[in-house]
């Protein structure tokens, strides 16, 4: 950084010049005659959250372009991608950003601290319960009444800042803040692809195929209730399902199904569909998905039978039962469905 015929590699260099040299000026005259944009601004306004700056000198941060141009509040020097793209505009700001990025990715690490100072796994493990923000870590740090107030701030903040649609939409305006908002969802979803893109191809698949067979799909308790039944006729058969179901990857549609009730020794499945979340035909004016009332019922035909198509790939034989059909006979119901097993097992 060169000012006046004076060359500081970091603001604390300037700090330090203007202490030794210009203490009949003060920091903040100083300021305010070499440093300002505009020569008739007294203090000039933050560059990122836009309030007038500090009139205590040490309360401001320096940043160079050109020049001392750049000037912030330190509460707004912190490392975010956002002002830093405000300081230092869009390409440097970004580029500085993937840079502090990459070497907090390496010196946050235990590999790291181990090696620069020596450190255990003990060590590093209360250096980061201490960093946590807690309340009991924000107190021991600011004391009882202010250290309450900042982890509620904080509590606050992060239940709207970043997750929030009133959020993105309040800081991208109506259009971007939406489609803002629809992508942080969308990356937080578990999908294949999602887990793909975070732990690469081969780990990926292997993390989703244990998450969706770990992981039970939505079932009512009336389905259960069925099920529970056929499987006390058939006790020598170990069926999946309620909140073991399984789930079979689509290749063409590349995407996992979970299906209802499964005997997976002899490739059976019976599928529990309810009035409400199922089309009986392609043509069903009536139908409408209370979790999803856009959907038309082509739609959701065509969703069921892509899911009857993927179990018959995997070698499966399917078969459907619908809710009404066993609420008005459930006797009858059972019986069926315990023939069909029994035809299909040669049992």
């Amino acid at each position: 950084m060169k000012y006046v015929g004076q060359t500081f590699k970091y603001p604390i260099h300037l700090q330090k010049h203007i202490d030794e040299c210009h203490k009949d000026v003060g920091a903040v005259e100083y300021f305010r005659r070499y440093l300002l944009k505009e020569p008739d601004e007294k203090y000039g306004k933050c560059l990122v959250c836009g309030e007038p700056l500090e009139t205590n000198g040490r309360k401001f941060a320096f940043f160079y372009e050109k020049g001392f141009r750049r000037h912030v509040h330190r509460k707004c020097s912190q490392p975010t991608k956002e002002h830093w793209i405000l300081m230092f505009g869009k390409e440097e700001g970004l580029k500085k950003w993937n840079h502090y990025c990459e070497l907090q990715s390496k010196s946050n690490t235990y590999e790291y601290k181990k090696e620069k100072f020596g450190w255990t796994k003990e060590d590093f493990d209360n250096f980061n319960k201490k960093r946590a923000t807690t309340l009991e870590n924000q107190i021991a740090k600011y004391g009882e009444e202010e250290g309450t107030k900042r982890f509620n701030e904080y509590c606050e903040k992060q239940s709207y800042v970043g997750c929030k649609l009133e959020y993105f939409i309040e800081k991208y305006g109506e259009v971007d803040g939406r489609k803002k908002y629809e992508e942080m969802i969308s990356h937080k979803v578990i999908t294949l692809d999602n887990m793909i893109r975070i732990y690469g191809e081969k780990e990926g698949k292997v993390r989703y195929e244990n998450y969706i067979q770990h992981n039970g799909g939505f079932f009512s308790k009336i389905s259960k209730e069925m099920f529970d039944r056929i499987q006390s006729k058939l006790p020598n058969i170990k069926f999946k399902y309620a909140d073991k179901e399984l789930g079979l990857y689509d290749t063409v549609n590349k995407k996992y199904n979970k299906y209802d009730f499964t005997d997976t020794k002899h490739k059976i499945i019976i599928e529990y569909n309810g009035e409400k979340f199922h089309a009986k035909s392609p043509d069903d004016k009536d139908f409408c998905n209370p979790f999803c009332p856009e959907l038309t019922a082509e739609e959701q035909w065509k969703l069921d039978e892509n899911k009857k198509l993927c179990a018959e790939r995997n070698g499966y034989k399917i078969f459907y039962i619908w809710n009404n059909d066993y609420l008005n006979d459930k006797d009858g119901v059972i019986e069926k469905c315990v023939n069909i097993i029994k035809e299909n097992c040669n049992l």
